[in-house]
């Protein structure tokens, strides 16, 4: 539903590595990002609003 309205998932390849996850198991919709701390200020910088899926 949310990504019908434009909204995009990106996930950490360090994340992913640190929690034993195979990035093939990930939706082809999620762009894996080198790290995700960087794209998050990058994207605050930008005018994004940063929220924590759990």
């Amino acid at each position: 539903m949310l990504r019908s309205k434009g909204v995009s998932f990106r996930v950490s390849s360090n994340a992913l590595m640190l929690n034993g996850i195979n990035p093939k198991n990930i939706p082809g919709f999620v762009k894996i990002v080198p790290g995700g701390t960087l794209q998050v200020f990058k994207k605050i910088n930008e005018g994004y609003t940063y929220l924590i899926a759990m």
